[in-house]
């Protein structure tokens, strides 16, 4: 990575703040540091996998996740790309040079993380990480820039407006899936911290497992999985993970 020289011709992103974006730096911040917090805790991936798979234990339910999942967060690293924190630029291979923002700090969470549970697992995952989660928003972000007519942070709010809708949309389909495939609710409803930071991972581990990579650690997921359902399931539990594990309930 090189560090630029900061602008000269524009002004710090944080000189003249708005209370919109104000808000949405804050927002960054505050759950940037809930979910540091969470990670700090975590000791075993096969442990958060198992805890998410209880919720996404239908074939079908694990597909539409598999695409959604990763929407969500592409759709929240164009938002975060949008709250620049300092007039110093960045140059990385492949992506155009901008400057420093909450989500080079996420997405940089995101990789520290993921190839700490998972060396290899994540290491299979930065790519995805760097060009379409983080690459590709930067790109859009820098287009939207110059097509705005007016500097200001969210460009002409067409990204944010268009990104805005596909997240919501994203949302609604994968909380449609849970009610209908596995009769309960989404992970985030009991553990939010722990279904924001594992949710990419385990989307991507549906790939790797569909083509046969990494077993060992799927079969330690479900057993994981087993164990966490017995404190999970009532007798008349009518989740479709309780059907797996009728025994447990």
């Amino acid at each position: 990575m090189t560090v630029v020289k900061p602008h000269k011709t524009k002004a710090s992103p944080l000189s003249n703040i708005t209370p919109g974006l104000a808000f949405s730096h804050c927002f960054s911040a505050i759950l940037f540091a809930f979910l540091c917090a969470h990670a700090l805790k975590i000791k075993q991936v096969r442990d958060e996998l198992g805890f998410y798979w209880i919720y996404h234990s239908h074939p079908m339910n694990q597909l539409v996740h598999f695409f959604f999942v990763p929407t969500l967060l592409w759709t929240s690293s164009i938002y975060f790309v949008h709250l620049e924190l300092a007039n110093i630029t960045i140059s990385l291979p492949f992506i155009p040079t901008h400057r420093i923002n909450h989500s080079t700090i996420w997405m940089s969470f995101f990789a520290v993380l993921y190839t700490s549970l998972d060396p290899v697992g994540g290491a299979l995952y930065l790519p995805i990480l760097y060009f379409f989660h983080y690459g590709s928003a930067v790109w859009l972000h820098e287009r939207d820039q110059r097509a705005s007519k007016y500097r200001s942070w969210n460009g002409t709010g067409k990204l944010l407006q268009w990104a805005f809708l596909v997240h919501v949309g994203s949302w609604a389909i994968q909380i449609w899936a849970h009610q209908h495939y596995e009769n309960g609710r989404p992970a985030l409803m009991d553990s939010l911290a722990q279904s924001l930071t594992i949710a990419p991972l385990f989307a991507f581990y549906e790939g790797l497992w569909s083509l046969g990579i990494n077993g060992p650690l799927k079969q330690h997921t479900l057993e994981q999985a087993e164990i966490l359902t017995k404190n999970f399931c009532s007798s008349d539990s009518l989740m479709n993970v309780c059907q797996i594990f009728p025994s447990t309930s």
